[in-house]
């Protein structure tokens, strides 16, 4: 799904910001040994760093791709506030971590016995929480239409407080579903509240290919 032009010059460069973050951050390792697509090929990185202790303190070492134990790290988070009809809060998203190994993790990591291993991440609960807002919005666009529902994620997009996260952005709760056949995985659905509204919750699975990675839900809007 291609939406052209999707955002103007200066929503470009702040949205940009955040998903960069995250994608040379901690999807960077996911991304490059799995070999997903990238507009800048030339810059795809060899090596890796990671954080290794033999006991004699801690040093960073450049790690060639073919030989990292990468793991993917993603974040998870309750149900979004939204869905139960009461007053939104400025609360700070927080969450839990589910991780899933990359091939050759086991290999690779037997390639430092008796060492401490550590690995730089990168990212945060907010930071992720605006990308799921983004992906979120920008799905409600393509599959309901521009202008036929009221978007409550620009804020959190644009970083613009009160941003309301957890009332907005958040994930299914309880075991994560078996690992799919698709890389990304994303749908959405009309919740009807008690009062009458009816809201957009759109369904995201990024890294779907992979066991153990959860799904998100993210209120989008309100239908008019």
């Amino acid at each position: 799904m291609i939406l052209p032009e999707a955002s103007c010059a200066k929503c470009e460069k702040i949205i940009n910001k955040v998903e960069t973050n995250l994608t040379r951050g901690m999807f960077l390792p996911a991304r490059t040994q799995l070999l997903y697509p990238t507009r800048n090929k030339k810059q795809r990185p060899k090596h890796l760093p990671l954080d290794i202790d033999s006991g004699g303190g801690l040093l960073t070492k450049q790690i060639p791709i073919e030989d990292y134990p990468g793991m993917l790290v993603v974040l998870c988070f309750n149900p979004p506030l939204a869905l139960l009809n009461i007053t939104p809060t400025d609360t700070p998203l927080t969450g839990r971590v589910a991780v899933a190994t990359l091939p050759n993790f086991g290999d690779n990591l037997n390639k430092h016995p008796r060492r401490t291993v550590t690995w730089k991440m990168g990212g945060d609960a907010p930071t992720y929480g605006r990308m799921l807002a983004k992906i979120a919005h920008a799905y409600t666009v393509a599959e309901v239409g521009y202008g036929r529902f009221k978007p409550v994620l620009l804020d959190i997009i644009l970083n613009q407080p009160p941003l309301y996260m957890t009332h907005y952005v958040g994930g299914e709760i309880g075991d994560p579903p078996p690992a799919s056949m698709e890389r990304i995985e994303i749908s959405h659905t009309i919740e009807d509240l008690y009062d009458g509204r009816k809201l957009v919750l759109v369904k995201i699975r990024l890294f779907a290919d992979r066991q153990g990675m959860p799904t998100y839900l993210v209120v989008s809007g309100e239908i008019f």
